[in-house]
């Protein structure tokens, strides 16, 4: 009888931890969906190769602020989304500029 109440104890306390556990990721799923996500679209003005490609993709990535970018050597561009709390347009434009590259924002 004492293995069975203890048993029965441990389960109500085990779904009191994982209900408070599925409590938080939803506070913190909600806490993230309200980021104001904006996309800039870049042309980037020299890029030849991969590895320019690659070198722009590394600035990105290190610019606090920028959460996805996309830099395609086919259409001479970088599209990027970031958080306008962390980071602005100049900021992305003068990392990529930082580079070696002339960088420009499509209108």
């Amino acid at each position: 009888m004492k293995k069975v109440l203890i048993l029965f104890v441990a389960l109500g306390f085990l779904s009191i931890f994982f209900n408070g556990c599925e409590s938080q990721q939803s506070e913190s799923a909600d806490k993230a969906q309200t980021v104001a996500v904006k996309t800039v679209k870049v042309n980037v003005d020299g890029m030849t190769c991969q590895s320019c490609v690659g070198t722009v993709d590394e600035a990105l990535t290190k610019t606090d602020g920028v959460m996805k970018k996309a830099v395609k050597l086919d259409e001479h561009c970088a599209e990027v989304e970031y958080d306008p709390s962390k980071t602005d347009v100049n900021t992305i434009v003068a990392a990529i500029e930082k580079t070696g590259y002339k960088a420009k924002v499509v209108e």
